[in-house]
C-alpha cells in the first residue's frame, strides 16, 4: 500500500472548497479545453467586467451552489494562471466533468455543447443520461467508464457542498437530510468502482499527454493514481475537524464513515488523520512544552501553567475525543502529551507550596483526562500520595493540645533547647547547638494556659473568690436569727417545715445567680468558660508528651539557652 504524500498537487487542491474554486466550474470551461478555448473565454469574461456584466456571466451556478458569489477579476485573473500549470489543471480536472466518447454525427453535436450540469438542458436529464450509461454491460464503450466518473464528482459535489451549508447550521438543528446521506453513498460508490479501472487510469494519461507540456508525463499520472485515495480522504478530513469545532459531533463522525467505506483497500485513513492532525499535535507539544519550563523556573506557578494547559489544549482534544476511537494513535499522543504536562506542573506545585487541597482538585481533572491503564495507575498513586500528605500537614497544623483546632500562627509554645555540648578543659570553652522547639497551639488551648498561669501567679484571687462563694453560701443558710428560727423553722409544724424548704432554695437560687453572674463576667472579660478550660489546661496534653521533645530529650537535649 502507498503512503500520504503531502507533497503531491491532489493534497495542494483537495480541500473542502474544491469545487468552489475548480477553475473548470466557476470559469465554465470543459476539461478538454485548448489554450484557444481558454483565451476566448478569458476575453469574453474580461469583456464582461468591462461592460459590468460580470455578475450575469457567472450566473450559471450549479445545483447546490446558489450562494456562490460572482469572483473578482482578480481572482479570475488567479484561476487562469491555474490552468496554465499543467499539474494542477489535469489534478482540477480529476474532480470535474468529462466530455463523454461519442461517435455518430448527433452525438458529436451535442459533445460540443459542453454536457454536465450546468448547462441549458438541466442537471436532472444528464444525471440520468450518465446513470444509465454507467450500468452498461463492462467493455462497451469509454462512455461507462467515463459516466461513472461524472457521477462520482457529481454526487461528491453536491455532498461537499451540503456539507458546507451544515457547518453554518446550529449543532441544535436537525439532523443531517438524508439526501446528503445519499449523495454520500453514491459518490464513494462511483469513486470505488473507477478507482481501480485501468481504463480510467489510461484516460488520465491521455489527457496529461494531450497538453503536451514536457513539465508532466506519465510519471506524473502515476503519482496521482497512488495519492488519490488520500487525497479524497483530506475533504472529510477537514470536514470533520471543522464539524468537530463547531459542536456537530454527529456530522464530525460521520466523516470518519465515509473515509473508512471510500476505496478501503487503497487508503491509510488513519495516516490520513495523522497528517491531517500533525499540526494541532505541534501546537499542543509548544504549549505544554512553555507551561512546563515556566513551572520549573517558578514551581509555586505550577498550579496556574496546568491549568493554562487544560485550557489551551481544550480544542484540540475535544476535537481528537470526537474524531477518533478511544486508543488511536493521534489521540493517544494528544492526551499523553497534555497528561504528562499537567501532572509535570503539579509535581513541581505540590512539592514547593504544599497546597494539597489544590493538588487534589488538579488530580481529579488528570483522572478525567487518563484514558490507558498507565495514565489511570499513575494517577491513582499521586491521589493517594497526595491524600497522605493532606493527612500529615493536617496532624502537623493541627493544635498538639485539642488535638482538634488547627493551631494559629503567632500561638505557639516556644521552648527553647540546647544540645551537643562540648567542653575544651584545656582552653576552659564549652560549645553547644541551639534549637527553637515550635508545638503548635490554637488561640483557645493558648487562652485557657494563660488563665492557668494568670490564676497560679494570682492565687490570692483565686482564694478569694472561693470564700466570696462560701460566704454567699453560708449567709443564705444564716439569714434567720435564732428567735426566728425558733418559731418558723419548728419541723415539727408544717409552716415551720415550709420555711426550711423555702430558705433552702432562696439560698440555691442565690448560689446559681452568683454563678451565672460570674461566669458572664469571665465570658465578658476572658472570652471562655474558665471551668472547663483550667481543667483541661491543667489535665491535658503536656509539651513534655510532644514527640520531637520527647526525641530531643532521649537525644541529650535540654530546656534553656545553654549549660550554666
Amino acid at each position: 500500500m502507498s503512503t500520504p504524500d503531502p507533497n503531491n498537487v491532489l493534497f495542494q487542491i483537495a480541500h473542502p472548497d474544491l469545487y468552489e474554486r475548480n477553475p473548470f466550474n466557476v470559469l465554465n470551461l470543459p476539461v478538454d479545453a485548448t489554450a484557444k478555448d481558454i483565451r476566448r473565454r478569458k476575453e469574453d469574461i474580461e469583456a464582461a467586467f468591462d461592460a459590468g456584466m460580470a455578475a450575469a456571466e457567472f450566473a450559471n451556478v450549479l445545483p447546490g451552489d446558489k450562494t456562490r458569489k460572482t469572483p473578482t477579476r482578480s481572482e479570475v485573473d488567479e484561476l487562469f494562471a491555474t490552468l496554465e500549470d499543467p499539474e494542477k489543471r489535469i489534478a482540477y480536472a480529476l474532480f470535474w466533468f468529462w466530455p463523454e466518447d461519442l461517435v455518430d454525427a448527433e452525438r458529436e453535436t451535442n459533445r460540443k455543447r459542453s454536457r454536465n450540469p450546468n448547462d441549458a438542458f438541466g442537471h436532472h436529464a444528464v444525471v440520468a443520461t450518465w446513470d444509465r450509461d454507467a450500468r452498461l454491460p463492462d467493455g462497451s464503450t469509454s462512455t461507462q467508464f467515463i459516466s461513472r466518473h461524472n457521477l462520482a464528482v457529481f454526487h461528491h459535489m453536491m455532498g461537499v457542498t451540503y456539507e458546507l451549508e451544515l457547518k453554518s447550521i446550529s449543532p441544535t438543528d436537525a439532523d443531517t437530510p438524508d439526501y446528503v446521506h445519499g449523495h454520500w453513498r453514491s459518490s464513494i460508490y462511483w469513486w470505488n468502482e473507477i478507482a481501480g479501472e485501468p481504463d480510467f487510469w489510461r484516460h488520465v494519461s491521455e489527457l496529461v499527454s494531450a497538453l503536451d507540456d514536457p513539465r508532466v508525463d506519465y510519471r506524473f499520472a502515476r503519482s496521482l493514481r497512488d495519492q488519490f485515495a488520500f487525497a479524497f480522504d483530506q475533504i472529510n478530513v477537514e470536514l470533520a475537524i471543522d464539524f468537530a469545532k463547531t459542536g456537530r459531533e454527529t456530522d464530525a463522525k460521520r466523516q470518519v464513515e465515509y473515509m473508512k467505506l471510500s476505496q478501503p483497500d487503497s487508503d491509510d485513513v488513519e495516516g490520513t488523520f495523522d497528517d491531517a492532525f500533525s499540526g494541532l499535535l505541534r501546537q499542543t507539544e509548544a504549549i505544554v512544552k512553555a507551561a512546563r519550563d515556566e513551572a520549573q523556573k517558578s514551581p509555586k506557578d505550577g498550579l496556574k501553567k496546568a491549568n493554562e494547559i487544560l485550557a489551551q489544549t481544550a480544542e484540540p482534544l475535544r476535537i481528537s475525543r470526537i474524531v477518533f476511537e478511544k486508543g488511536a494513535p493521534i489521540r493517544n499522543s494528544i492526551v499523553t502529551t497534555i497528561f504528562a504536562g499537567v501532572r509535570s506542573c503539579l509535581i513541581a506545585y505540590g512539592n514547593s507550596t504544599a497546597d494539597w487541597d489544590n493538588c487534589l482538585e488538579l488530580t481529579r481533572k488528570l483522572k478525567e483526562l487518563a484514558e490507558n491503564d498507565e495514565h489511570v495507575k499513575q494517577v491513582g498513586e499521586d491521589d493517594q500520595i497526595i491524600k497522605d500528605n493532606k493527612k500529615k500537614k493536617e496532624e502537623e497544623d493541627r493544635c498538639w493540645f485539642c488535638k482538634q483546632n488547627r493551631s494559629v500562627k503567632g500561638c505557639e509554645v516556644q521552648i527553647p533547647m540546647f544540645g551537643e555540648v562540648q567542653r575544651d578543659f584545656s582552653s576552659n570553652q564549652v560549645r553547644w547547638k541551639t534549637f527553637q522547639l515550635s508545638i503548635p497551639r490554637c488561640q483557645t488551648c493558648k487562652s485557657a494556659t494563660s488563665i492557668k498561669e494568670f490564676f497560679l501567679k494570682n492565687s490570692w484571687l483565686l482564694l478569694l473568690l472561693v470564700f466570696g462563694v462560701g460566704g454567699i453560701i453560708f449567709e443564705t443558710f444564716d439569714g434567720f436569727d435564732d428567735s426566728m428560727a425558733a418559731e418558723f423553722f419548728d419541723v415539727r409544724h408544717p409552716q415551720g417545715l415550709a420555711c426550711v424548704v423555702f430558705s433552702f432554695l432562696d439560698g440555691m437560687v442565690f448560689l446559681i445567680g452568683g454563678w451565672i453572674i460570674l461566669m458572664v463576667f469571665l465570658r465578658t472579660f476572658i472570652n471562655l468558660n474558665f471551668l472547663s478550660k483550667w481543667l483541661y489546661s491543667k489535665y491535658g496534653p503536656k509539651y513534655e508528651d510532644y514527640p520531637l521533645y520527647v526525641a530531643m530529650k532521649k537525644d541529650g537535649w535540654e530546656e534553656g539557652d545553654g549549660p550554666l
